[in-house]
């Protein structure tokens, strides 16, 4: 883990700072542990949440859209935060089925901005791929994939922080939420990634980011039992 951390915080700074933070306010005292499958679906969450700031902080400039060592960590970590919410919501639902009944007109607002948040990373998934781009006449607007992903970070933004039960201080949700405002500001250049580098480069750090997504997860799991267990 602290090596993948290392590689991420060599190649973006920005990135890494805003990830450290929002690992900050998750594991801040007081760490209260729930049943294991809302554990490992918050958990999960937060996991795409990552994933989401590795995503909107290295998209590629369009030049270099789909040829650039950006471009390849950026669709890695996009893929890595569609399976995180997936996941997520499919833990959630095999722990306690009835979560399906807040479906429906009169649904929680922080439920409403989940659904909405997934339906727009599904969209900038899905705008990003040229067959169905070309199928939806897409070709000459390729800001919608960049747009669908913004509006994601919005909706997870306030997803995250209406229905977080980690948030027992004031100070928490505002820097959650000055952690996802940073992310609607337009980056500019190249970061720490080059426009190209050898294939096991590029494996290697990918496989890094992975590695350091999956270990994040692991790590938020098992925080609340481990205090938990100490306490007893």
């Amino acid at each position: 883990m602290i090596r993948a951390a290392l590689t991420l915080a060599r190649a973006d700074p920005p990135s890494a700072a805003l990830m450290a933070a929002l690992l900050l306010v998750l594991l801040a005292p007081p760490l209260v542990a729930y049943e294991p499958a809302w554990e490992a679906a918050a958990s999960l969450g937060y996991t795409a949440c990552f994933a989401l700031i590795v995503t909107l902080r290295l998209a590629p400039a369009a030049r270099h859209a789909t040829r650039s060592y950006r471009f390849a960590v950026h669709r890695a970590a996009g893929l890595a935060c569609i399976a995180s919410v997936a996941a997520h919501v499919g833990v959630m639902v095999a722990g306690d089925p009835f979560v399906l009944d807040y479906l429906g007109w009169l649904m929680p607002l922080h439920v409403l901005a989940g659904l909405l948040g997934a339906v727009a990373l599904l969209l900038a998934t899905a705008t990003r791929e040229p067959a169905l781009r070309l199928a939806l006449r897409l070709g000459g607007r390729p800001r919608v994939h960049a747009w669908s992903g913004y509006v994601a970070g919005a909706l997870v933004a306030g997803h995250a922080i209406a229905s977080s039960s980690k948030f027992t201080a004031s100070w928490q949700p505002l820097l959650v939420a000055g952690v996802f405002v940073a992310l609607l500001i337009p980056v500019s250049g190249g970061g720490g990634f080059t426009s190209s580098a050898p294939a096991r480069v590029m494996g290697a750090d990918i496989n890094a980011l992975l590695a350091l997504l999956g270990a994040l997860a692991i790590l938020l799991m098992a925080a609340p039992a481990l205090v938990a267990g100490l306490a007893g």
